[in-house]
């Protein structure tokens, strides 16, 4: 009966390693399946520490990655309770335990940190694509605008007309209104650019600045306004972009982006500027450029929600 007894508890132990052995195993493969909290970052700092084995640390510096990027790094709370948690990441690379991710150009944890400050309490706002201004070829009056490198030509109630003539014009826009055209022009293509704006009405232009490169322009919705944005130079991705006054003046530097792509015309965020910016992937390395939502003084206002990436 003893010898029964020791057996059935032999049995009963076996069963018992090997579903807690199961149990382990179905963990740590939700692990690599399910990205952990960034509060669980700590416990892989740990396991990452203690382990010798490379193929481990590579998995753990993976899952601390991962759980970095897909934190809600708009929110100010998860943004103040990672901050030293991304200090104790930083110290981890220090200690060489930083791996290079798939992409081959920075480790998982680097890559990590780049994210974190990147887009750290950036919020995502919503501005529906019908609210945005579409391309400055036409005012809220009908008058429309055509650009060739010699002339520009107006438009408007069946009749066209050139209103301006000249050489290597590279683009011109009618501001909302429909009463003012602005255009830039270059004597060579590395060389500085004429701004010029042309009051349709009293068929009048005016040279407003000469500026070192030019490569777009944007009226603000009142038309009060040009925004512009310089050539990029080799190896950059963004150039600066800058406004003047359609009367004239110093220009002023707003931001750097990748595309100045186009105004709010409609809603809370009317006369907003939407720029289109170069980002960091989710290797810390850069990405797609997405829209992002700027007041008229360069301040950012947010990631704009949506398909909004290219």
């Amino acid at each position: 009966m003893k010898t029964f007894f020791s057996s059935i508890i032999k049995v009963f132990f076996a069963v018992f390693l090997l579903s807690s052995g199961f149990s382990l195993s179905a963990q740590e493969k939700n692990v690599l399946d399910e990205t952990p909290s960034y509060k669980e970052i700590s416990y892989y700092l740990n396991k990452l520490y203690s382990t010798q084995r490379e193929e481990e640390r590579i998995q753990y510096n993976k899952i601390i990655h991962d759980a970095v990027v897909n934190a809600d790094l708009s929110s100010k709370k998860v943004v103040k309770e990672m901050t030293p948690i991304i200090e104790k990441i930083s110290k981890a690379v220090a200690d060489n335990l930083d791996r290079t991710n798939i992409s081959g150009r920075e480790g998982w944890l680097t890559s990590a940190i780049n994210f974190f400050k990147n887009e750290k309490l950036v919020p995502g706002v919503s501005v529906p694509s019908e609210n945005w201004f579409g391309p400055q070829e036409e005012g809220r009056d009908g008058t429309q605008i055509t650009v060739f490198p010699d002339r520009v030509m107006v438009m408007k109630g069946g009749e066209t007309q050139t209103i301006v003539r000249g050489n290597n014009i590279h683009e011109a826009v009618i501001s909302p209104d429909g009463r003012k055209v602005a255009f830039f022009q270059v004597e060579k293509e590395s060389g500085p650019a004429e701004i010029w704006i042309f009051d349709i009405k009293r068929e009048k232009k005016k040279k407003i600045a000469v500026v070192e490169s030019c490569f777009t322009l944007l009226f603000s919705n009142d038309g009060g306004r040009v925004f512009f944005q310089a050539l990029k130079k080799d190896g950059e991705t963004e150039s600066d972009i800058s406004v003047i006054s359609a009367n004239g003046g110093k220009p002023r530097f707003l931001l750097k982006g990748s595309i100045l792509d186009t105004l709010v015309a409609s809603g809370s965020y009317r006369g907003y500027l939407i720029v289109y910016r170069r980002g960091i992937s989710h290797l810390g390395t850069p990405g797609a450029e997405c829209a992002y939502l700027f007041n008229s003084n360069g301040k950012l206002v947010g990631r704009i929600k949506g398909p909004v990436c290219r």
